[in-house]
């Protein structure tokens, strides 16, 4: 049973990790919403961002908080900036990269939680792209291939 004690998360006392081309910040996690959803504060460098990938299990949110992003959602490419919303059902296959000249900022959800696990273990591989798609695989979760030309 999930706690009726009220959660607050101070800028400096969320849990970070480093991530390639920027960090993120867990402000709450599965254990904390009874696995309802984590919600978790990313920040990236300029033109770094994630790779298209699709979630078998989990529907993922946007709300830009900085920046300028461009997303792929399915067969959408969208930009998005400061105060926009963006929703990426689970099964589609979605991408982002920050567009900004400098660190772009978002609030990322991720319903039901249990994906801040793959982010926690992903951190620990550095650069190895065949130990990412085994853990992704783990998380139901896979890249999608790159396609020449």
């Amino acid at each position: 049973m999930m706690s009726q004690v009220p959660r607050v998360v101070p800028h400096d006392g969320e849990e970070k990790i480093k991530v390639h081309g920027g960090w993120l910040s867990f402000l709450a996690v599965g254990g904390q919403t009874n696995g309802a959803y984590a919600l978790i504060e990313t920040a990236n460098e300029p033109s770094t961002g994630v790779r298209l990938h699709v979630h078998e299990r989990e529907d993922e949110t946007w709300f830009i908080l900085e920046g300028e992003y461009v997303f792929q959602v399915g067969s959408q490419t969208i930009s998005a900036h400061a105060g926009d919303y963006l929703f990426g059902p689970r099964s589609v296959p979605h991408s982002y990269a920050n567009r900004s000249a400098s660190v772009a900022r978002a609030l990322i959800m991720v319903t039901p939680a249990g994906f801040e696990g793959f982010w926690r273990e992903s951190a620990r591989l550095g650069p190895d792209v065949a130990a990412h798609e085994a853990l992704g695989l783990k998380y139901g979760v896979k890249l999608v291939p790159y396609r020449e030309g």
